[in-house]
């Protein structure tokens, strides 16, 4: 038997973890997706429509997303992977579809650091499943507490909400 990294919902050196899928594109049926995908998604986005009433600045996509967030108080990452996973079923089909047509999927972990080491586990199933897939993973990583400010800085006011508008580095 391989030795793998012990699952551990109280995962130490995670303060806060979520995972979310996201199938973008410029505009596109939403219920379209719905119905390629085999699931309802969690969030949603229209081209065009007002993402802040305070800026009045307006989403540039449209998006379907499956997120994690707030399913499970689990600080191991692989749980968060996991729900996006099971949702995404059987899905194969459809999702290989909107790869052709130039859709952009992918799938985010956002991580928080509790003390500046440790991070996600992936278990070689998922990696199996999301090159099945064709499905990008990538990390969106912060770092929490003291030890991480700079001279002046004070520390963040809490969690940053809406991970629609977040673009992996290139």
């Amino acid at each position: 038997m391989r030795l793998q990294t012990p699952h551990d919902s109280d995962y130490g050196t995670c303060h806060y973890t979520h995972a979310w899928l996201r199938i973008m594109a410029d505009d596109f049926d939403i219920e379209e997706v719905t119905s390629l995908i085999g699931t309802e998604p969690t969030k949603t986005q229209k081209n065009g429509e007002i993402r802040s009433e305070k800026t009045k600045k307006t989403f540039k996509k449209t998006g379907w997303f499956i997120s994690s967030e707030g399913t499970t108080p689990s600080k191991d990452s692989r749980d968060h992977l996991d729900f996006v996973l099971a949702k995404l079923g059987n899905a194969d089909h459809g999702l290989k579809e909107l790869h052709d047509r130039g859709f952009l999927i992918d799938l985010c972990v956002r991580w928080d650091s509790k003390s500046g080491h440790g991070g996600p586990t992936l278990s070689p199933l998922q990696m199996s499943r999301l090159a099945e897939l064709e499905i990008e993973l990538w990390f969106d990583v912060y770092f929490h507490g003291d030890d991480f400010l700079c001279e002046g800085e004070t520390s963040p006011p809490g969690l940053p909400k809406g991970e629609q508008g977040i673009v992996p580095n290139p």
